[in-house]
């Protein structure tokens, strides 16, 4: 018997059980960490399985996903966004293991108090997972711009030193801000992003990157309509984050190449005027920490952190066939500039600015998994604004 099989209906049913599948995972994980004699995390693990059994159910039933999609997606992400927010207020006052988490945590905490964070060693009492160095030693300095620090300082100010706080605040809303994308069909995307990797319980691990992931989602929503707020969103997750950084050359092709000199310039001073905006006071403290700190994980300045990641570094960390660092920071340069040609010259392209860093990484002599994984919210934003900016 032949089957007709109509692409249009099943696709968004396959993506419905496909996030259902991932949404078992997560409740696993949440079961995995309840602890006997509590019952709030019990409950939230009954939650979380009847919503993913509840999606299985959808995606071999007949409901219209083209009609109902979006209230679907909102339910699933309001049951991953208050797990975690609870799992979150569970852990308030625990302290979190990884240097990154850390070093924020040190750095806003001696913000606060007067001092310079780029002065001062950071995470020597309680890391658990340091950053070694090619040296010998282990990275315990502030290794970023000061973007992070500006986030977190409202709460510290305010005696809430939770460093898990503000990015899993954050991580939930960049469900919001997908949801606000999205399209009725494939509005299930993006919840699948918030789950692939773990990502939007990174911030209960100690890792903060939701503080830039959100801006950037925020610049890339706002790119069509409202140019100068996605300036001031790239502005400040180029403050956070080094990653961003890659991005910038490709944005400004796109908008010289597609929307002109005016509006490339209104974007260029935008982003600028913001990163120096948050960046100023420290670069004013002292602008030879500031810069040392805020360039380190791109050149490794000092003594630089080891070879690290899932692209060509795997090459070194398992002994196959090791590569120097500098040469793997020449090939950065090299795929930078030869995608940027490429892109300027293929417009079909355009949408992938958004997440250029990626191949560009995958060279780099520190490639960690998360790099990408970082890139999924980003995909599913450029996914749904492409299909209703198209032109």
């Amino acid at each position: 018997m032949d089957l007709q099989v109509d692409t249009d209906v099943q696709a968004p049913d396959a993506l419905a059980i496909l996030v259902a599948v991932m949404l078992m995972d997560f409740g696993r994980e949440v079961w995995a960490v309840s602890a006997p004699g509590t019952w709030l995390m019990p409950v939230l693990t009954i939650y979380v399985w009847i919503t993913a059994i509840g999606l299985v159910v959808v995606g071999l039933s007949t409901i219209d996903l083209g009609e109902h999609g979006w209230a679907i997606a909102a339910a699933v992400t309001g049951a991953i966004g208050s797990t975690v927010l609870i799992a979150m207020i569970s852990l308030y006052g625990q302290p979190v293991t990884t240097d990154v988490g850390q070093f924020l945590h040190d750095a806003t905490a001696l913000a606060v108090s007067g001092q310079n964070p780029y002065q001062h060693r950071l995470g020597t009492n309680a890391t658990t997972f340091p950053t070694p160095t090619i040296g010998g030693g282990t990275v315990t300095k502030y290794s970023y711009p000061a973007g992070a620090i500006v986030a977190m300082l409202p709460q510290y100010a305010v005696g809430l030193e939770g460093v898990r706080l503000t990015p899993t605040v954050l991580s939930v809303g960049l469900g919001v801000v997908m949801l606000a994308a999205a399209d009725d069909e494939f509005a299930l995307f993006a919840p699948a992003t918030l789950l692939a990797g773990n990502l939007v319980t990174w911030p209960l691990n100690g890792l903060t990157d939701a503080i830039w992931i959100f801006a950037l989602c925020l610049a890339a929503y706002w790119w069509s309509d409202r140019l100068l707020w996605s300036a001031v969103a790239y502005g400040f997750a180029a403050s956070v984050e080094q990653i961003p950084w890659f991005i910038g050359p490709f944005l400004l092709v796109w908008l010289l190449r597609d929307r002109g000199g005016h509006a490339a310039g209104k974007w260029l001073a935008g982003g600028l005027a913001t990163f120096t905006v948050v960046n100023l006071p420290f670069i004013i403290w002292s602008p030879e920490a500031w810069l040392t700190g805020a360039l380190q994980p791109l050149f490794g300045s000092g003594s630089p952190p080891v070879h690290q990641g899932v692209g060509l570094s795997a090459l070194t960390v398992f002994g196959a066939y090791p590569i120097a660092k500098w040469a793997q920071t020449a090939l950065v340069a090299v795929i930078a500039a030869v995608a940027l040609i490429v892109y300027y010259r293929r417009t079909e392209f355009r949408w992938a600015a958004w997440v250029s860093w990626m191949p560009i990484l995958l060279v780099h002599y520190r490639s960690f998994a998360t790099y990408f994984v970082a890139g999924l919210p980003l995909v599913a934003i450029a996914y749904f604004e492409r299909g209703e900016y198209a032109a």
